[in-house]
């Protein structure tokens, strides 16, 4: 048979893949705004942003676009125009083919929800490396506003978000989620965002279906109840390894839940130094819910974690560690008495390494070590908050360790940059944990910008250089979002490879006069073209064992 009647097929199937081949459009250099982008764009494009700052509010729907910087949210601002959110998500046909990465969003106002972002009606984006500050909001979600949407929010820096001039809502000034969701709240700094007349300073669940929230570090926020994390009437909502500390409320200062939820878990989470009332508050929630390897220490006069009404029965609370300095441990569990001593729950001081420093790390003596529970609900992550394997060795060995922290010997602290970059640049090790003699061990960098020069920083102090007090910001050097955490002792030079990571050998000694030993380490990485200003890792501070 002739293929000639083929060919005007086959030329039709040739011009349909050239028209939806996926484009990378330029801002400003082909679109002169990032709405005229968009507005060009078709589902699988990307529109690459330069440095600049930028002043218009965006609506997101009905193609799936990736929205990226070039250089990061040091350089690279989305500015609302003070009436309306700075960027609306909306509708199912969003899904996380539409990415939103590497901005500083500010200058929102929601009328009602959303300040910076706001994702509605079925949604699923990404909103991945930015930094969302200084919004507004009225009822909720002054950082990020998510109703009956299911974003993933990741890895981003979500500060200084407020409530204006009214009074109630749903609650959450850094992130609420509110409706039926599937929303999932990982590895974000939310802090210092304040929810005058409602609660969840931090974040805020509201009838919110299956929402995971997990990695992030919540602190410094404040709310009329609930300062850091606020969830009620829930389904099964998931708290994994967060880090809820300093922040205010006159009830639940750290945490508070409930509202008939049926299985709940927190699962090794750090609750510590909130302040105004109880660390926790709890209520109406059934027999279903489960507490594991939780850590929540503080100093209150009121109970630890106060409750309202409960079920009759003991809570499913197996190996967390509960320390109160100024009251008791629990108030209003009906009959209940108490869970310390039972089911692998203990109260002791949990000797942080530096608490009034803003380091949660527990210490090599912490009575949180080696003292938690393999057997959870779903289990255990791999690793914990900070990136490092979940569970150490210790003197059992293979026993996980209670609250976000393995103790391990490396404690990262610190973040470098603010998202000084799209790549969130990481210092961590390999090679085992950093035993005397180990021969093995290495620095490594992750996630930092392929191909770049780089250096690593090694001291002997993360509080003073010199003559200079650390942190040092580097606004001088052109990186005002950065700051130097540690002395400079020692410095090598290496290359991040095709992927953004970077590895230097550095054996251990094997000298017992070394044990004890801590020293902190940073890298810097070289920005575009291999110039200054660039990037800086987080700070790892390493023990000697």
């Amino acid at each position: 048979m002739s293929s000639a009647p083929f060919l005007p097929l086959l030329a039709l199937v040739a011009l349909a893949t050239t028209t939806t081949a996926q484009r990378t459009l330029r801002v400003p250099a082909e679109q002169a705004s990032i709405n005229a982008a968009y507005a060009a764009a078709q589902s699988g494009d990307t529109i690459l942003v330069a440095p600049g700052e930028y002043r218009e509010s965006l609506l997101i729907q009905g193609k799936n676009v990736v929205i990226r910087s070039e250089e990061g949210p040091s350089r690279t601002t989305i500015r609302g125009n003070g009436n309306q959110p700075v960027l609306q998500i909306q509708g199912t046909a969003i899904t996380r083919a539409t990415r939103i990465e590497g901005f500083t969003v500010t200058g929102g106002r929601g009328s009602n929800e959303g300040g910076g972002f706001l994702v509605q009606s079925g949604a699923a984006p990404v909103i991945s490396r930015n930094v969302i500050e200084n919004n507004t909001y009225c009822s909720a979600g002054g950082g990020v506003a998510c109703g009956f949407a299911s974003p993933r929010i990741e890895f981003n820096l979500i500060r200084n978000n407020r409530q204006f001039a009214c009074s109630g809502g749903t609650g959450g000034a850094g992130v609420s989620v509110r409706g039926s969701s599937s929303a999932e709240i990982v590895g974000n700094i939310i802090e210092d965002n304040v929810n005058q007349t409602s609660s969840g300073g931090g974040i805020g669940l509201f009838a919110s279906g299956l929402t995971l929230v997990q990695g992030n570090l919540v602190r410094r926020n404040q709310a009329v109840f609930a300062g850091g994390i606020y969830g009620a009437n829930m389904d099964a909502e998931l708290l994994i390894q967060n880090i809820v500390v300093e922040n205010q409320a006159s009830r639940g200062a750290g945490v508070e839940l409930g509202g008939g939820a049926t299985a709940v878990r927190l699962i090794g989470n750090t609750i510590a130094n909130n302040v105004g009332g109880s660390a926790m508050f709890v209520f109406q929630l059934n027999s279903g819910f489960r507490f594991h390897n939780n850590l929540i220490a503080g100093s209150h006069g009121t109970a630890l974690i106060e409750a309202s009404r409960m079920p009759s029965t003991t809570p499913q609370m197996f190996h967390n560690l509960l320390y109160n300095d100024a009251g008791p441990i629990l108030d209003r569990f009906g009959p209940i008495g108490g869970v310390v001593g039972i089911q692998g729950n203990i109260s002791a001081d949990p000797l942080f390494v530096d608490a009034a420093y803003g380091d949660y790390h527990i210490r090599l003596d912490s009575p949180a070590r080696d003292a938690g529970t393999q057997t959870v609900p779903g289990g255990l992550p791999a690793s914990d908050f900070w990136g490092q394997p979940r569970i150490a060795g210790g003197p059992v060995f293979g026993q996980v360790d209670i609250g976000a922290d393995e103790d391990n010997g490396i404690r990262p602290y610190g973040r470098g940059c603010d998202q000084s970059s799209p790549f969130l640049a990481l210092a961590r090790t390999s090679g085992g944990d950093p035993r005397l003699g180990n021969a093995s061990f290495a620095l490594e960098l992750r996630s930092a910008r392929p191909n770049a020069n780089c250096a690593i920083f090694i001291g002997v102090s993360r509080d003073q250089w010199g003559n200079l007090a650390l942190p040092w910001n580097l606004a001088s050097l052109g990186m005002p979002r950065c700051e130097l955490l540690t002395s400079i002792n020692d410095a090598r030079l290496a290359a991040t490879d095709a992927a953004g990571n970077a590895t230097l050998p550095y054996p251990l000694p094997n000298n017992p006069a070394f044990q004890g030993l801590r020293f902190p380490v940073q890298w810097l990485i070289a920005g575009p073209q291999n110039y200054i200003p660039g990037d800086l890792s987080d700070a790892v501070l390493i023990e000697l064992r």
